[in-house]
């Protein structure tokens, strides 16, 4: 392949790149699409995004040869997206996407999220016989979003539910690295313009954990997992023989790489709070407490200042002890 690529015209542009390479596109492609449709879609985006403009061509490019690997579609359709991020592209999974990957397999033939508000109707019990209700509060104000689901119907019989609460999904987003870069830069992600439709991901996502899954959705969810911790690079010659793979990452899991920067108080003489610090950690570290538990309790109940919840909330989602 590398051969193939030196022998390539030399294109310092993403159209000129896409141009030279449409016949890779080609064969990246499912059935379902189309070559050529799928490269005007990508210069649709491109044109239609000027930050794409300022990004390396190469990881628009390997972005859009991953995109169509899966059998996504970039753009309106919610299925994908390119996200510039610095100067480098990055291809992210529409929860659109992820819906369209589950029903590829054959296995379900329904498969949904809905937000409950405020002023709902819901019921939810779980056992031998799983009832979920769901009566969305249609006339007048519907109320704040208090939890969310996902429900799956597979073709031979039988459902699958999960349910979340709020702060079961809020923990999930203030993991995100783009989240935590977002609020150090005062700028805005999804969660803060479509915060329902983030809602709705976070379930398929956590819902296709326990679905059958094809390869083409294990690394839609494992893309969409390192987008969360700020990208990964894809180089263009292992995009086109199909040998990227992002890194296998779980979305409950709290690592450095998604945890705010660390704020250290060297001469902290609260006793108090330092007395605090030592009764969570040993809440923590004995599992009478979660690490979202604590996050959830001192953001919530505990009147603290703000550089100590900022400290607290970096110990934890480090896992640290120290």
């Amino acid at each position: 392949m590398n051969a193939v690529v030196s022998q390539k015209p030399k294109a310092d542009t993403f159209p000129a790149m896409l141009n030279a390479y449409k016949a890779e596109i080609a064969r990246a492609l499912p059935r379902h699409l189309d070559g050529d449709r799928m490269a005007r879609i990508a210069l649709t985006c491109f044109r239609s995004n000027p930050k794409l403009g300022a990004c390396d061509p190469k990881s628009v490019f390997a972005s859009i040869i991953v995109a169509s690997q899966l059998g996504l579609e970039p753009g309106v359709m919610g299925q994908c997206y390119l996200i510039p991020y610095k100067d480098e592209c990055q291809l992210q999974i529409g929860y659109q996407g992820l819906i369209d990957l589950v029903r590829r397999t054959g296995k379900v033939v329904r498969i949904e999220a809905h937000v409950v508000h405020q002023n709902d109707t819901f019921t939810y019990r779980t056992g031998l016989n799983t009832v979920l209700e769901h009566e969305p509060a249609v006339d007048g104000e519907p109320g704040t979003s208090r939890l969310a689901y996902a429900v799956a119907e597979f073709v031979d019989g039988g459902y699958h539910v999960e349910v979340m609460s709020r702060q079961q999904i809020e923990a999930i987003r203030d993991r995100s690295q783009n989240v935590i870069n977002a609020k150090k830069y005062g700028k805005k992600t999804p969660w803060d313009t479509d915060p329902d439709e983030m809602w709705r991901k976070t379930l398929i996502r956590r819902i296709c954990k326990y679905l059958p899954k094809s390869a083409e959705m294990a690394m839609a969810l494992a893309l969409d997992n390192a987008a969360d911790r700020g990208g990964q690079k894809i180089a263009v010659e292992d995009a086109i023989e199909g040998t990227w793979a992002p890194v296998e990452y779980s979305e409950d899991q709290a690592t450095e790489a998604d945890a705010p920067p660390a704020v250290v108080l060297p001469n902290c003489s609260d006793e108090t709070f330092e007395k605090k610090k030592a009764g969570w950690r040993m809440a923590v570290q004995t599992g009478n407490k979660s690490v979202n538990d604590l996050i959830a309790m001192i953001q919530t109940k505990e009147l603290l200042t703000s550089d100590q919840k900022i400290e607290i909330a970096s110990w934890a989602s480090n896992g640290s002890a120290e």
